[in-house]
Parts: C-alpha cells; sequence; structure tokens
C-alpha cells in the first residue's frame, strides 16, 4: 500500500507540475492550502532585519499577516503597493519602490476583493533585476487563467484546491528547484 500511495502521490505531482508548467514534479509541494504555502516561503526563506517584503493592498490575510508578523518578530520591512484610483496595479509606484533591499515580492495575482490582475510578467522582471524574488498567491486565479510558471519566470505560486473543486485541505506550493533546495525546513518531525 505505501508503494502505491508513493506511486499515486508521485503522479499527482507530475499532473500539477504539467498544468502550470513547471520543469520538474520536485518542484511541487503538497500543502493544506494557499496559507500554507505563503507560511512555508515566509518562514523559510531566511529573511532577517532589514530585508524588504512588498505586497499590494488587496491581500487575502493569507498574503498579509505573516509579513505584519515577520516585521513585529525579526524586523523585515513590510512595504504596500496603494492601487491606482480606478483601483488598478500602479507599476510606477511599484517600480520606484524596488531596490536591492527587497528579498520578495509576494502578491496576489487575481484579488479575491475586485477581481484585479496584477501585471506578473512587469512585476517579475522589475523585481529579478533587483535581485529579489517573487511569490504569487494563485489562490483566486489558478481556476480561471493559463498560468506558466516558466513563461512568468515566478520564483514561488501557491494555490489551494479546493477554489479548483477540488477537496478541501489540498494545496500546492511551486518552486524553482534550485531555490527550493535552499529554503530552512518549516516543520520538523514526523
Amino acid at each position: 500500500l505505501g508503494e502505491l500511495v508513493t506511486k499515486k502521490c508521485d503522479e499527482a505531482r507530475k499532473l500539477v507540475a504539467d498544468f502550470i508548467g513547471a520543469k520538474r514534479r520536485e518542484e511541487i509541494i503538497f500543502t493544506r492550502n494557499t496559507t500554507e504555502g505563503i507560511n512555508l516561503v515566509a518562514h523559510s526563506l531566511g529573511l532577517k532585519a532589514g530585508d524588504v517584503v512588498i505586497t499590494t493592498d488587496k491581500e487575502h490575510n493569507s498574503n498579509l499577516v505573516p509579513w505584519q508578523r515577520l516585521a513585529q518578530k525579526i524586523g523585515i520591512i513590510h512595504k504596500i503597493v496603494p492601487s491606482k484610483k480606478d483601483n488598478t496595479f500602479d507599476l510606477e509606484a511599484f517600480t520606484e519602490m524596488v531596490d536591492e533591499k527587497v528579498k520578495l515580492v509576494s502578491m496576489v495575482l487575481t484579488s479575491n476583493l475586485d477581481g484585479v490582475t496584477i501585471p506578473a510578467l512587469e512585476i517579475i522582471k522589475i523585481t529579478h533585476r533587483h535581485g529579489g524574488k517573487v511569490l504569487l498567491d494563485a489562490a483566486q486565479a489558478i481556476p480561471h487563467q493559463q498560468i506558466n510558471v516558466r513563461k512568468l519566470d515566478v520564483d514561488f505560486l501557491a494555490f489551494s484546491g479546493h477554489k479548483m473543486l477540488g477537496p478541501s485541505g489540498t494545496g500546492v506550493l511551486y518552486g524553482k528547484y534550485k531555490l527550493l533546495e535552499e529554503l530552512e525546513p518549516f516543520m520538523v518531525g514526523g
């Protein structure tokens, strides 16, 4: 039975990898939901005092509270990009915020508040030019948009199974293989 479970998990991991355009199935980590995927990155990336994390003003608590907590606990700097008056993403304001101190940009791809989708490709290019990494919360986007992590060149992507009519208590964290190898353990034990 153990061998069957391992085989089925590997098959499922490959299906998800193909679905989002990942290079290899080892880039897929099964989680309980989007929140756990974001927290895994937040607590495993090795952020320290003075490191900057940028989010939007439309984040679900899953992608807001972890950064607020790390700001209080270890002294990261959490910056928020305000939306334009028409409620769209302000790429100009974002560009002005990004520098070498930005270690992570963690943003909702499509807002659960109003359905606005951010210009992820441009955000990722700008962030990478300054040496930062990008985590996208794709919980709302994944059931409605085709997402290819390699074309986007995104570093991390999190989403929940129940948003795609899958079972509750299932989620995915995608990460570039090299980056996943560098993460510190989030939970330990058996």
